[in-house]
């Protein structure tokens, strides 16, 4: 049985949230809002309007488009979870940290062959 568009919407901001280690208390103080809410959007049991989109996505650290680009991509926790860690780092770190998974994927590449 597929998603409902809600439901759709309330795991891609469940997933979000952690990724990056945040409860829905920490979510919902951030929004101005319940952390009974925030767990009825994400289990998709209320409509949400763009406008709390956009304050979620920024209790998200990103911004609306940002968060929306995430939806529907089919990555696992694990990778849910990378990309939360990632998000928090500044832009120097994310560089340092790219060249260590490049160098380490291109020995794995290289112990295969």
């Amino acid at each position: 049985m597929e998603l409902s568009t809600a439901e759709q919407i309330g795991t891609l901001i469940r997933n979000l949230r952690k990724a990056q280690g945040l409860t829905q208390q920490d979510i919902a103080q951030r929004i101005g809002t319940s952390y009974s809410y925030i767990g009825r959007l994400e289990r998709g049991e209320n409509n949400v309007t763009i406008e709390t989109l956009e304050k979620v996505a920024i209790a998200l650290d990103m911004n609306f488009f940002e968060m929306l680009s995430y939806a529907g991509q089919k990555e696992d926790d694990l990778m849910h979870g990378i990309l939360g860690l990632l998000r928090t780092q500044d832009q120097q770190t994310k560089e340092k940290i790219f060249i260590i998974i490049q160098s380490i994927l291109e020995m794995n590449q290289k112990s295969k062959l």
